[in-house]
C-alpha cells in the first residue's frame, strides 16, 4: 500500500446519481410483496390469553381496549392500549421474562407499540421476529415500534429480527438479534420508511444467521426511502452481516455520537458500496471498527460523501486503504476485532486528522506509529493534563513526516514516557509543545529532526520538565527552546555540523551533559546541575587521527558534581601539553571524587582553572593526591592544592563596603570554629570569611509629641539591621536615659539603641541614635470637657473647690490657683489652671441678701471666657452634614453648633478650590439651599465639593469656632458618578479594652447600582471621627484604638456626608 494513504476516487457513475439494484424490505422470508396478500402469526392466537407461541394484533379489531395479560413460556406479556374516540391508537407491551417460540411471526402490530422488557426474554421465529405494520384501509399510517426497559431480549428469526414501516427505536434495553438464513435477504433491524435510532444501551447486537444469508442483507437497514436516517448515540452496538453491508442507510445519513461501534460487512461489488452505505457519514467522539471482508471498502471511496469526524474520534479501520475521510480523527489501519471477546484485539498503523485530544480509546499498535499530520494536512494531537500515555511495544510517534512536510504539532500537558525501544520523530517545521512531563526511560528515544534536502528543521519547546533517565537519548539536530527543566542523566546530544542548524535557546534550566556532537570533537558540557555518578569515569582524550577528541565543558551558571568514587581521568591519554585542550571551566566543577591531571601539568596550566575547582574529593597529579583548599572571601574564590600536612597560605585580610572584617572560619558539625592557619591540611575543605555588618539607620528615629492625659506615642525608627530596638527617655539630651516613658508636660528627649549580633558567619554592630527631643503639650481646659469643677454657690464653695480630670483630682495650686474678686453684690470666681494643665474658667455667683442665706444658681458669666472647642464643635457640624443634590440645587445640612452665631458654606466644581457662596445667619438654622456659584447655575451633570463653617462674633469680627469634612456629591444625572445612598458597619458595637484596636468595615449602598462612586484619588471612600478622642480615636484606614475609659460614638462618613455611627465602650 502506498505510504501516503492516498483517497481512492469514487465511480463515475455513481456520480451521475445511478443507483444500484436491492430487494424490497418488505419481501422477506420468501415473500415477494407485504401488501399483496395479509401475513399472519401462528396460532394459537391473543384470543387465548397464551402467547407462547406467538402474539397477533395484525388487524385493528384483534387489539384488545382494555389491560390484557397473556401467559408466554413461563413469562408473561401485558398488553396496555390507549384509546382514543372508542379505537386502540397505541400501547405498551410489557414483556415480564417472556419466551414466544413461533413458526411464524414472534409478535404482530398494526398501532404504534412500546415494548418494555424486564428480566430476561426470548423471541424464536420462523419468519419476523417483531413486525410493526398496518394494512387496513387506504393509506394507513406508519406504525413506530420502540423498545426499552431495564432488561433483555434476544431474538432468533430467520426472517427479518424487527420490522417496521415507522421508526424504530431501542433505548436502554439489552438487545440481541440473530436473523436470516442461507439463500434468504433478511435484515436485523429494518425500517420501510422511517428512522432508526439507538440509544443509552450498553449492548446491542444484531447479527446475521451462521447458517448464512441472502445477498442485499443488511444487519441495521433504513436504506429504503431518500432522507432516512440511522443515529446510534450512547450505545455499544454490534453490527455484523455477511453478505451485504453492516449498516445501511442508502439515501439517508449514519450518524454516530459518543458511542462504540463494530460493524463488519462483506461486499465486493464496486467502490460505491461499503460496510457502512449511505448518502453521508458522521462520528462524534466514540469510536467505530469498521471492517469490509469483500474486496469494498468499509466506507464508499466517495470523495464528496466522507465520513465527517469530530470530538476526538477513533476510526478503527480493518483495512489498510484510503478511506475518504476529514474532521478530527484519529485513525488505525489494518485493524483486528475478535467477535467472541468482544475486543479490538490489535490496531495498526495511526494517522491523527485535525485537533485530536488523547483519549481511552487510543493506543499504539506493536511495532506500529501514531503519525501527527495524514498526507499534507496539518494535524494536532493533544495530551491533557493528567493523562499518561505509555509508548511501548516498539512503537513511536510521527510528528509531521519528512515529506511533504505538514506543520503538525504534539501538545503535551500530562505525561508520556518513552519506554525501551520506542521513540518519538519530530520532522521539519512541525512542533512538540511539552506543558508537562516527557519522560525518555533506558531504551526511550526522541529525535528533533533537521531534513538536509529541504534545509528545515523541527522545533520542541519545552515549558515543563524533561527527564532523560540513563540509557535514554534525545537528539537535536532543529530548534530546542527550553523554558522548563530539563534532567539528563541519559545521552542529551546536539549535532554541531555545519550544513545543520542544531540549537538550543530559552530561560530554562538544564541539569546534566549536554553531548555536542562537533566534526573533530565530542564535548561534555555540563549545564545546569550536573552529576558525574558514583563508579562513572569520564576520559577525556585528544583528537588522534580520524578519533575525534573527547572533552569536558562546564558551561557558565553550571555546575559539575563529580561523586565520591567517580572520576574524570584527564591523565591516561593527555600529556601537560594537550591537557588544557579538553578542559574548558567557565564555571564550578565539584570534586567529591577524583580528578587525575598529569604529574608534570605546568602551573600555568593548572591556574587556568584551579579557581573554578571545589569540593570535598582530591585532584592527583600523576599519583600524588592533592587537598581541595578553596578560600572563599566575600564572594571570591582562591583554590590551593596542598599535598597531605601541607599548610595554607592565608591572603590578606579581605575588605569589605558596610562591613568589618571577623576572621576566617571552617565548617565544624552544624556550626563553624576559628581556622588555624598553622594547621597540617588532611581533607580538602573550604574556609570562610567571616563578616559583620556595619549598622546604621534606614529610617532615622522619630517620635511624635503628645498632650498630657493622652496615650503617649510610640517613637519609630528602622536599623538596616536587626528588629529589636530598645528606647530610653531624659528631660536632657545629655542627662541620664531610662526606659521610663515620661509622664509631665515639657521637654523631653529619647535615644534608639540596637543590640550587637553574631552568629554562624554573619552579624551586625550596636547602634545607637542621637537624642531626639519632643514635647508633652499641657492638657486645656475646655467648657463641658473632660474636666469638671464642682459647683460654687458660696464662700464654702470656694474653699471645697474640687476639680477632677476624669477620676483624677487635681491639687490646688500645683494644677490650678483660684482668685475671687467682687463687685458689689456679684462674686467672680476665676480658676486658671497651671503645670500639666493650661487655661482659664470663670464661675460668677451672687451674695445672698440676708446673712447665711445662699441663692439657687449661679450668676451666669456674661462674658464667656472659655476658648471654643473647636473639635468638639467640628464633631457636632458633621454628626448632621449632608450634601443632597437635585436637577437644579444641592441641599446642604448640618449639626447646630452651641454658641454660634452663624455659618460661612462654601462651595465649588470639584478641582477648583471653594468658594464662600452662602453666609446663614443665626446658629438655629442648619440647612440652605446652593442654586449658583458665582455666575454658573448649579449642573445635574457636575460634581460638586462643599464645607460649613460655624462662626461666632466676637469684638465685630467673626471668629470660626468649627468645620465640617469637605463634601463630595455627583449630580443625578452625572455620567460616571453616583451618589451614597446609605452606609452599612460590620459591627453597630465595639468594646475595647485600653490600648486595644479593632478595625470598622463599612459597605456603601450606592443611589444608582450601575455608576461608581468616586475614585480613591478623587475623594477617599471613607472617612471616619471620633466624638471623644480622649476616650477613643480612629485611624484614617478605620482602626479604632482604645485610649481611656468610657462611651462615644465613632462615625464612618461618605464622600456626600452619609454616615453610620459605632458605639464604642472603652473598658
Amino acid at each position: 500500500m502506498d505510504r501516503r494513504m492516498k483517497v481512492r476516487r469514487g465511480l463515475a457513475f455513481l456520480a451521475a446519481g445511478l443507483l444500484f439494484f436491492h430487494t424490497p424490505l418488505g419481501a422477506s422470508a420468501g415473500e415477494t410483496d407485504p401488501e399483496a396478500r395479509p401475513q399472519t402469526a401462528a396460532s394459537p392466537r391473543a384470543a387465548d390469553n397464551d402467547a407462547s407461541a406467538g402474539l397477533d394484533f395484525q388487524w385493528t379489531q384483534s387489539v384488545p381496549a382494555v389491560e390484557t395479560t397473556y401467559i408466554a413460556g413461563g413469562g408473561q406479556i401485558v398488553w396496555t392500549p390507549k384509546v382514543s374516540g372508542g379505537e386502540v391508537v397505541s400501547g405498551t407491551l410489557t414483556m415480564k421474562n417472556a419466551v414466544i417460540d413461533s413458526a411464524g411471526i414472534g409478535i404482530y402490530v398494526c398501532v404504534p407499540v412500546n415494548i418494555i422488557v424486564e428480566g430476561d426474554n426470548r423471541i424464536t421465529s420462523g419468519s419476523i421476529g417483531i413486525r410493526a405494520l398496518r394494512q387496513q384501509g387506504t393509506n394507513p399510517p406508519a406504525v413506530d415500534a420502540s423498545l426499552s426497559g431495564t432488561g433483555s431480549l434476544k431474538i432468533t428469526s430467520q426472517g427479518d429480527g424487527i420490522l417496521a414501516d415507522g421508526n424504530i427505536t431501542a433505548d436502554t434495553a439489552r438487545l440481541e438479534v440473530v436473523y436470516g438464513a442461507a439463500s434468504k435477504t433478511a435484515r436485523g433491524i429494518g425500517t420501510t420508511g422511517g428512522d432508526i435510532v439507538l440509544k443509552n444501551s450498553k449492548y446491542i447486537k444484531v447479527r446475521s444467521s451462521a447458517e448464512g444469508i441472502g445477498a442485499g442483507s443488511s444487519a441495521i437497514f433504513a436504506g429504503q426511502a431518500v432522507g432516512q436516517k440511522i443515529r446510534i448515540e450512547n450505545s455499544h452496538v454490534i453490527a455484523i452481516n455477511e453478505n451485504g453491508p453492516a449498516i445501511n442507510a442508502l439515501a439517508g445519513s449514519i450518524d454516530l455520537v459518543s458511542s462504540d461501534v463494530r460493524a463488519v460487512g462483506n461486499t465486493s461489488n464496486s467502490l460505491v458500496y461499503g460496510t457502512l452505505l449511505s448518502s453521508g457519514y458522521t462520528i462524534n467522539g466514540g469510536t467505530l471498527f469498521a471492517k469490509n471482508k469483500g474486496s469494498d471498502l468499509a466506507i464508499p471511496s466517495v470523495p464528496s460523501q466522507p465520513l465527517r469526524a469530530s470530538n476526538s474520534a477513533v476510526l478503527y479501520d480493518g483495512k489498510e486503504q484510503g478511506l475518504p475521510v476529514e474532521g478530527d480523527l484519529a485513525w488505525y489501519v489494518s485493524c483486528v476485532y475478535d467477535e467472541t471477546s468482544d475486543e479490538i484485539t490489535d490496531v495498526g498503523r495511526g494517522f491523527i486528522l485535525g485537533n485530536v485530544m488523547w483519549n481511552d480509546n487510543m493506543r499504539f499498535g506493536t511495532k506500529k506509529s501514531i503519525t501527527i499530520g495524514y498526507v499534507d494536512k496539518p494535524s494536532t494531537l493533544t495530551i491533557p493534563k493528567g493523562v499518561t500515555v505509555e509508548m511501548t511495544d516498539k512503537s513511536w510517534f510521527n510528528v509531521g513526516n519528512q515529506d511533504p512536510q505538514p506543520k503538525s504539532r504534539l501538545i503535551n500537558n500530562g505525561t508520556v514516557n518513552i519506554n525501551d525501544e520506542t521513540f518519538i520523530n519530530n520532522y521539519p517545521d512541525s512542533a512538540i509543545v511539552n506543558n508537562g512531563a516527557i519522560n525518555i526511560l533506558n531504551g526511550g528515544q526522541i529525535f528533533n529532526l533537521y531534513i538536509l534536502a529541504s534545509s528545515k528543521g523541527g522545533v520542541f519547546q519545552n515549558n515543563g520538565k524533561m527527564t532523560i533517565s540513563q540509557g535514554g537519548t534525545y537528539q537535536n539536530q532543529g530548534r530546542l527552546i527550553n523554558d522548563g527543566t530539563i534532567d539528563a542523566f541519559g545521552t542529551f546530544s546536539e549535532i554541531k555540523l555545519s550544513n545543520y542548524d542544531g540549537t538550543i535557546d530559552g530561560k530554562g534550566v538544564i541539569n546534566g551533559f549536554l553531548v555536542e556532537m562537533h566534526s573533530d570533537a565530542i564535548v561534555h558540557a555540563a549545564s545546569g546541575q550536573t552529576t558525574l555518578k558514583t563508579k562513572q569515569i569520564l576520559t577525556l582524550k585528544p583528537a588522534v587521527g580520524s578519533n575525534k577528541a573527547m572533552k569536558l565543558k562546564v558551561l557558565e551558571g553550571a555546575r559539575l558534581v563529580v561523586e565520591e568514587g567517580a572520576v574524570i581521568d584527564a591523565r591516561t591519554n593527555l600529556t601537560k601539553d594537550t591537557v588544557a585542550s579538553v578542559i574548558d571551566l567557565e564555571d564550578m566543577l565539584i570534586i567529591n571524587g577524583e580528578l587525575w591531571l598529569p604529574d608534570d601539568i605546568p602551573e600555568e596550566t593548572l591556574t587556568q582553572f584551579i579557581d573554578k575547582i571545589a569540593g570535598s574529593g582530591t585532584v592527583n597529579t600523576g599519583s600524588v593526591p592533592k587537598y581541595i583548599v578553596n578560600i572563599i572571601a566575600g564572594g571570591e574564590l582562591k583554590t590551593q592544592l596542598i599535598e597531605r600536612d601541607g599548610t595554607v597560605i592565608l591572603p590578606e585580610d579581605p575588605a569589605r563596603k558596610g562591613y568589618n572584617f571577623g576572621g576566617w572560619y571552617v565548617k565544624e558539625g552544624d556550626g563553624f570554629k576559628e581556622f588555624d592557619a598553622r594547621m597540617p591540611i588532611r581533607q580538602s575543605m573550604e574556609i570562610l570569611s567571616k563578616w559583620i555588618a556595619v549598622n546604621k539607620w534606614k529610617k532615622p528615629l522619630a517620635i511624635e509629641g503628645w498632650t498630657y492625659g493622652e496615650e503617649p506615642n510610640e517613637p519609630v525608627a528602622e536599623p538596616e539591621h536587626g528588629e529589636k530596638i530598645s528606647y530610653t527617655y531624659s528631660s536632657s539630651a545629655e542627662g541620664a536615659f531610662s526606659d521610663t516613658i515620661p509622664g509631665d508636660v515639657g521637654t523631653w528627649y529619647v535615644k534608639a539603641f540596637v543590640e550587637a549580633f553574631e552568629e554562624g558567619l554573619g552579624g551586625f554592630t550596636s547602634l545607637q541614635s542621637e537624642p531626639v527631643s519632643f514635647q508633652i503639650k499641657p492638657k486645656a481646659y475646655t467648657e463641658g470637657g473632660g474636666i469638671t469643677i464642682s459647683g460654687i454657690k458660696s464662700e464654702a464653695d470656694i474653699k471645697n473647690i474640687v476639680i477632677k480630670d476624669g477620676k483624677k483630682e487635681l491639687v490646688k495650686d500645683k494644677d490650678y490657683t483660684v482668685t475671687v474678686t467682687e463687685d458689689g453684690a456679684h462674686v467672680a470666681v476665676t480658676i486658671t489652671f497651671k503645670g500639666n494643665y493650661t487655661g482659664t474658667a470663670k464661675r460668677i455667683w451672687q451674695k445672698p441678701e440676708e446673712p447665711g442665706k445662699t441663692v439657687d444658681e449661679e450668676v451666669p458669666e456674661e462674658i464667656p471666657e472659655a476658648k471654643p472647642d473647636i473639635a468638639k464643635n467640628s464633631n457636632t457640624l458633621n454628626n448632621k452634614a449632608k450634601a443632597t443634590p437635585s436637577s437644579s440645587k444641592i441641599k446642604v445640612t448640618w449639626g447646630k453648633v452651641r454658641g454660634a452665631d452663624g455659618y460661612a458654606v462654601y462651595a465649588e466644581k470639584c478641582g477648583n478650590k471653594i468658594k464662600l457662596v452662602k453666609n446663614v445667619k443665626g446658629g438655629g438654622k442648619t440647612n440652605c439651599f446652593i442654586t449658583k456659584i458665582g455666575n454658573k447655575k448649579i449642573s445635574s451633570k457636575d460634581d460638586y465639593k462643599i464645607k460649613i463653617h460655624a462662626y461666632r462674633i466676637v469684638k465685630g469680627r467673626k471668629e470660626t469656632i468649627g468645620k465640617s469634612l469637605t463634601l463630595h456629591v455627583a449630580g443625578k444625572d452625572h455620567r460616571k458618578y453616583t451618589n451614597a445612598k446609605k452606609l452599612r458597619v460590620s459591627n453597630a458595637k465595639i468594646i475595647l479594652k485600653k490600648g486595644k484596636s479593632k478595625k470598622i468595615k463599612a459597605k456603601t449602598v450606592k443611589q444608582n447600582r450601575k455608576k461608581s462612586l468616586f475614585s480613591k484619588s478623587h475623594v477617599a471612600v471613607y472617612r471616619y471621627y471620633s466624638t471623644n478622642k480622649y476616650i477613643a480615636d480612629v485611624s484614617k484606614n478605620g482602626i479604632v484604638k482604645g485610649r481611656n475609659k468610657g462611651a462615644c460614638t465613632v462615625y464612618a462618613v461618605g464622600a456626600n456626608g452619609v454616615k453610620k455611627g459605632v458605639k464604642v465602650t472603652v473598658k
